[in-house]
Order: C-alpha cells, then structure tokens, then sequence
C-alpha cells in the first residue's frame, strides 16, 4: 500500500508531507515499512509519487 500523509509541523508554514510504502498480513499486522521521503512539501510529495507510478507502470507491477 502507497501512502501519503500530511501533518502540520512547527517551524513550517506550510503542511509537511510523507511518502511510503507499507504491506500488512491478512490478520492487519504489518510487516514492512519503507520511507521513500519525508517532512517534504506537497509538490515535491507529489512529483515522486507520479515518478514511482509511473515506474510501477513499466515494470507492469500494476
């Protein structure tokens, strides 16, 4: 599962944001976390996660 959350950090005007990936056994524990980035503006979110779909797309992972 792709992930993207958002959350407002002090020091910042506006919100941060995260990207990852995470998989979950059928029971809901997961059991991988991979950071992609971190605390990064939502423009800089958003061009990698186009990035990484699109490279899901050529390597038909999708």
């Amino acid at each position: 599962m792709l992930v993207v959350e958002g959350e407002r950090i002090k020091g910042f005007a506006e919100y941060r944001y995260t990207f990852y990936k995470t998989r979950y056994l059928p029971d809901g524990r997961m059991t991988s976390l991979k950071v992609y980035m971190e605390n990064q503006s939502i423009k800089r979110v958003l061009h990698r996660v186009a990035s990484f779909l699109l490279f899901l797309e050529k390597t038909k992972q999708v």
